[in-house]
C-alpha cells in the first residue's frame, strides 16, 4: 500500500516551498533586468535598422556589448583580453557605431547598478526575449528555461548519482550533458550543483565535467560566454585564467545536430556527429544526461520543410518516432543512448509525456532502459511566462531493469502550484506499465482503485460505440464561413442545422441559444448552418449531425456530455461524438460518461493531460479507452434498472432544455441526477 499524501516540510517539500517563494522573485528580478536591458538599447537598434544592418548582426553585436557590459560591471575595469574573445565569439569586430549605440547605454551608472546584480542567465533570457519579439523561438518549441528550474533539475541530478554512487569514487566529478543546451541555463545550473558538490575544485576543473550540445550556432556562442565568465568569476587575476577557461567552454559546448548521430556502438555515417566521440574521455556514456528539449508537435514539423525533413529522418533512426510524436520523445530516447548504465537522465517535458497516446512509446522505452525514480509535476504552476505549456520534471537511473519486469521500487511523485503547500508521495510501481499506458501520477487514491478495479471486469467505450472528433482542423475552417446566426429567438429555422461546440455542452444539457458560442474569432449565439448552405458540408458530417448522438466537450474541468436524442446539432471542433453500437445505450452512455466516478477515473488515467485551472483535454482517444461495462452482460435486474436510466436521463434533459428554474424543477433535477449517479455505480458494481 502506497503511503499517505505528505505535505509535511520534510527536506525536499521544504526545497519545492523555498522554490515558491523565491522563484516568483527571482523570475520577476530577472524579466525586470531583461526589460530595461531592452528599453536602453532601443534607440541603438532603430538607428542600427534604419541604416539597413541586419537583423542577425544587429542581435549578435548586442550580445558582445551585453557580456562586455557585464563584465565591466564585476569586475570594475575593462578586462581588454576578455573583451575580445567576446568580439570573436559573437561578431568578429564591434563597429564604432555599434559600440556607441548598444555598448554606451550599458556604461551608464544606472545601468551598471542593473548589471552588477544581474545573474549570468540575464543574456540568455535577452536572447529569448529578442527571438520572440523577432517572430517568436517559442513557436518553434524552444523555450528558455527558468534558473530556478534549471537549478531543481541540476542539483536532483547530481544527488541522484550520488546517492548511486555510494561505495565508489566518491571524489570523482561526474560527467554532464545537455543535448539541447539552448542559451545555456541547465549547463550554468549543472556547474553549480558541482561547485556545491565539491566545493573545493576550482571553477574551470569543474567545467571540465559539464558539456553542452546546440544545434542554434548564436545559442551554442550565449552559453560559452556565460560560462567563461561564470569559470572566470574566482579568478583572482581573470587574464591569467582567461587562455585555459576559454579553451575549455569552446570545448564543452558544441554546435551540431545531436539526433543524427549513430547509436551507441555504430560508426557515424557522412554527415553525422557522434557525441561521444566529439567529447573525448567521455567512454561508455555521461554520468548524467539532463536538459529541458524542445517540444514541437507533428503539426508544426509538417508545416515546416526543414523540420519535416528531420521528421522523416527521425522516424527511420529512433523507435520512439511513431504516430504523432512530438520532438521531446525523440530527445528521451537519445538521452538513454548517451548516459552510461547506472548513470542519471532528467528531462523537463510537457506533462503530455504522462498519458498522451503519441509519447507512449517513450514511456515505454523509458522503462524498458531505466529505472523512474521521481517526478515533480509543475503543471499547475506558472512556470514560463507567456507559454501555454505544463511541465514535468522526471529523473530515471540508466539500468538493465524495469518498472515493469517484477521491480519493487516506488516512485516519488511530486506536485506543486504557485500557492499552497507541496504534495508528495510514493506510489506503487503498478501505476506505471511497462507497456506504455498512461502513468497514473494522481496522489489520490479513488480514482486508480476505481480505474483498476474495472478495467479488469469492463471492456472500453471503443467496444461499445464509434468514438471521433467532431471536426478535424481542415473541417473547422471550412465551417466558418456557413455559420450564421438564427434569426428565431427560441430555435432554429426549418431546415437550418444548429451547430455547439464545447464551450455550449454541461452535463445533461446543451447551451445552444442561452450562451454564446466562440469560434474562430466569431461570436454567436444561435449559431446555424442555414438550410441553403447545409449541402455545402461534408456528407459524412452531415450524416453524422442527423443522427441521435453524445456529443462530449472537449475542454472541462470534469467529463461532460450531451445526448441528442433527435439528432438536432452538428457537433464543431473541441468536441467527441459517440454513436452507441446497441440500442438504448445512448442514454446509458450520457449517464455514466457524466457521472462523478467517471470523472474521477478520467483525471486519474490522464493527469498528464491537465491544463491550467484544472481544465482538461478530453478527447477520442482518451474516451475510447474508458471502461465501461457493456449492457449485453446486464442480469435482468439490471436490465430493470437501465430501463428506468434511460428514463431519467430523457427527463433530466427535458428540464434543463425547458429552462424553468422554480425551486420544484431544481430540486426534482437534484434528485433525479444523484439517482443517475447511483444507478451508474450499481451496474458497475461500486
Amino acid at each position: 500500500m502506497a503511503g499517505a499524501v505528505s505535505s509535511r516540510p520534510d527536506a525536499t517539500s521544504t526545497d519545492i516551498a523555498d522554490g515558491i517563494e523565491n522563484e516568483q522573485q527571482e523570475a520577476d528580478t530577472l524579466a525586470r533586468s531583461v526589460e530595461w536591458v531592452l528599453a536602453a538599447w532601443k534607440p541603438g537598434v532603430a538607428a542600427l535598422r534604419e541604416r539597413g544592418v541586419p537583423s542577425h548582426s544587429v542581435r549578435a553585436n548586442a550580445l558582445a556589448s551585453l557580456y562586455i557590459a557585464l563584465a565591466r560591471a564585476r569586475w570594475g575595469r575593462p578586462l581588454v583580453s576578455l573583451e575580445g574573445v567576446f568580439l570573436r565569439m559573437f561578431v568578429g569586430a564591434l563597429c564604432a557605431d555599434a559600440y556607441a549605440l548598444l555598448l554606451a547605454p550599458l556604461e551608464q551608472p544606472k545601468a551598471r547598478a542593473v548589471l552588477t546584480r544581474a545573474p549570468l542567465e540575464l543574456a540568455g533570457q535577452l536572447f529569448e526575449r529578442w527571438m520572440t519579439l523577432e517572430g517568436g523561438v517559442r513557436a518553434k518549441g524552444v523555450v528558455y528555461t527558468p534558473p530556478w528550474l534549471a537549478r531543481e533539475l541540476a542539483e536532483r541530478a547530481v544527488a541522484q548519482h550520488e546517492e548511486a554512487s555510494r561505495g565508489g569514487e566518491p571524489e570523482r566529478v561526474p560527467t554532464m550533458l545537455d543535448p539541447a543546451c539552448g542559451a545555456g541555463n541547465c549547463l550554468l545550473a549543472s556547474a553549480r550543483a558541482l561547485l556545491q558538490k565539491f566545493p573545493g575544485r576550482a571553477r574551470r576543473e569543474l567545467l571540465t565535467r559539464v558539456f553542452g550540445v546546440e544545434r542554434d550556432f548564436m545559442a551554442a556562442a550565449v552559453a560559452r560566454a556565460s560560462l567563461l565568465l561564470w569559470a572566470l568569476e574566482d579568478a583572482k587575476r581573470p587574464e591569467k585564467a582567461l587562455a585555459s577557461a576559454h579553451e575549455t567552454v569552446n570545448y564543452a559546448v558544441q554546435s551540431f545536430d545531436v539526433l543524427v548521430g549513430p547509436r551507441p556502438g555504430e560508426r557515424a555515417a557522412a554527415g553525422e556527429v557522434d557525441p561521444l566521440a566529439a567529447f573525448e574521455g567521455v567512454r561508455g556514456g555521461f554520468d548524467i544526461v539532463l536538459g529541458n528539449p524542445p517540444y514541437i508537435d507533428a503539426e508544426h514539423m509538417t508545416a515546416t520543410p526543414a523540420l519535416q525533413r528531420a521528421r522523416v529522418y527521425c522516424a527511420r533512426r529512433y523507435a520512439v518516432a511513431r504516430g504523432n510524436w512530438d520532438l521531446f520523445c525523440v530527445f528521451i530516447e537519445r538521452a538513454l543512448e548517451l548516459v552510461r548504465p547506472g548513470g542519471v537522465h532528467g528531462f523537463i517535458v510537457p506533462n503530455k509525456l504522462l498519458s498522451a497516446e503519441y509519447a507512449r512509446e517513450a514511456r515505454r522505452l523509458l522503462l524498458a532502459r531505466a529505472r523512474l525514480l521521481a517526478i515533480r509535476d509543475l503543471s499547475r504552476a506558472p512556470v514560463f511566462r507567456g507559454a501555454a505549456v505544463y511541465p514535468v520534471i522526471y529523473w530515471a537511473r540508466r539500468s538493465i531493469c524495469s518498472i515493469g519486469q517484477g521491480s519493487q521500487e516506488r516512485v516519488r511523485v511530486e506536485q506543486r502550484t504557485s500557492c499552497g503547500a507541496p504534495r508528495a508521495r510514493e506510489l506503487e510501481a503498478s501505476r506505471f506499465p511497462a507497456d506504455g499506458g498512461p502513468w497514473i501520477t494522481t496522489l489520490e487514491d479513488e480514482g486508480p482503485a476505481l480505474l483498476q478495479a474495472l478495467s479488469r471486469r469492463c471492456t472500453t467505450l471503443d467496444a461499445l460505440a464509434e468514438v471521433f472528433g467532431g471536426a478535424t482542423v481542415a473541417e473547422a475552417y471550412a465551417l466558418a464561413p456557413l455559420l450564421a446566426e438564427a434569426e428565431a429567438e427560441a430555435e432554429a429555422a426549418a431546415g437550418d442545422l444548429a451547430v455547439i461546440n464545447s464551450g455550449l455542452i454541461d452535463p445533461y444539457r446543451v447551451r445552444w441559444g442561452a450562451r454564446k458560442m466562440r469560434y474562430l474569432g466569431r461570436s454567436l449565439l444561435r449559431p446555424v448552418v442555414p438550410a441553403a448552405a447545409v449541402e455545402q458540408l461534408p456528407a459524412r458530417r452531415l450524416a453524422q449531425a442527423r443522427q441521435p448522438k453524445l456529443v462530449v466537450a472537449g475542454m472541462t474541468r470534469r467529463l461532460e456530455g450531451f445526448a441528442d436524442l433527435r439528432g438536432e446539432y452538428l457537433a464543431a471542433k473541441s468536441t467527441t461524438v459517440i454513436l452507441p453500437r446497441e440500442p438504448g445505450a445512448l442514454e446509458y452512455l450520457t449517464a455514466v460518461l457524466n457521472s462523478e466516478w467517471m470523472t474521477k477515473i478520467f483525471k486519474a488515467k490522464f493527469a498528464g493531460l491537465e491544463l491550467a485551472g484544472g481544465y482538461l483535454r478530453v478527447g477520442p482517444p482518451q474516451l475510447r479507452t474508458l471502461p465501461i461495462r457493456a449492457p449485453a452482460e446486464f442480469s435482468r435486474s439490471e436490465r430493470e434498472l437501465m430501463r428506468a436510466l434511460i428514463r431519467d436521463v430523457r427527463r433530466v434533459q427535458a428540464l434543463h432544455a425547458s429552462g424553468a428554474s422554480e425551486p420544484a424543477v431544481l430540486e426534482e433535477l437534484e434528485v433525479l441526477e444523484q439517482a443517475l449517479e447511483r444507478a451508474t455505480r450499481g451496474l458497475h458494481g461500486l
